[in-house]
């Protein structure tokens, strides 16, 4: 997650120098909460067993054994309930995962509610990560614009390549 002095940070990146304490003031504006759920309402992650259909496409395309992932999940398809999810992303695919996009290691999914690495588990760390990076993106953006706001509506100068409202 970020902080305040991560929006002075992106500033300096995007060629402007503005007030730390301003910064700060815009970053606790802005309300996570609604862009959060917006960004995982964009989210789906369904699950694939080897044996149904999957979820996209047909079993050779994913199975088709000429490449890591394939391979990959070949093998978390043979462990006892293993399964593999698809994530999409308004609709369309994002990537599909054989083992524990959040754990290290190779550590398989099964389809088994009461278990530890249970898909939904798996699935659903997955997708609060994807969201975390999207939202910390868009709270930059936007306390970086509330920053500029404050700056100029203060009177307090920022500096940087930019032209200045009025200068």
């Amino acid at each position: 997650m970020i902080e305040p002095l991560d929006v002075v940070l992106f500033a300096a990146r995007s060629g402007l120098v503005i007030s730390a304490a301003i910064a700060k003031q815009a970053f606790v504006a802005v309300d996570r909460g609604p862009l959060e759920v917006t960004e995982r309402a964009r989210f789906e992650a369904k699950v694939w067993d080897g044996k149904s259909d999957p979820p996209l496409d047909k079993p050779e395309r994913w199975l088709h054994g000429k490449d890591g992932s394939s391979l990959s999940a070949i093998e978390a398809l043979a462990v006892p309930n293993g399964v593999v999810y698809f994530l999409f992303k308004d609709g369309n695919l994002t990537c599909w995962q054989p083992h524990r996009a959040d754990k290290a290691g190779h550590i398989h999914m099964v389809n088994d509610p009461e278990h530890e690495d249970h898909w939904e588990k798996g699935a659903a760390a997955h997708i609060d990560r994807e969201v975390e990076k999207e939202v910390d993106t868009q709270v930059l953006r936007l306390a970086l614009s509330k920053s500029l706001d404050m700056h100029e509506a203060q009177g307090v100068p920022y500096g940087g390549t930019t032209t200045q409202p009025g200068a």
